[in-house]
């Protein structure tokens, strides 16, 4: 900066030169670069992180419909397992029946 005076005024002004103003464009100009690759960058991550949680929710859903499909098989054979066992019971029942009723027509020998 350089003072100038003029009568009892004493004046002041900026004076830049070409190489300052040139030094100064340089910078910018590299500060304007970084911030591009920044927000380039910035962008392929959100973008990455995008297709990545898009993924996750298909995974997920695909993941949520083979769950409830495995319920309802699950509750199937819950189902046929218990019909058996009660057939089963019933069975064992009819057997214990059936040798009570021969046990009292046929006496016992001791």
């Amino acid at each position: 900066m350089s003072k100038l005076c003029s009568g009892n005024k004493l004046e002041q002004r900026s004076t830049m030169s070409a190489e300052s103003l040139a030094e100064l464009s340089k910078l910018v100009k590299g500060l304007a670069e970084k911030i591009d690759r920044l927000e380039s960058f910035s962008q392929s991550r959100h973008d990455a992180i995008y297709a990545k949680s898009m993924t996750l929710e298909s995974t997920t859903n695909g993941l949520s419909t083979g769950l409830g499909g495995l319920s309802q098989e699950m509750e199937r054979v819950k189902q046929t397992v218990e019909r058996k066992a009660d057939q089963a019971q019933l069975e064992l029942l009819e057997n214990r029946s059936k040798r009570r009723k021969l046990g009292e027509n046929y006496p016992t020998w001791r």
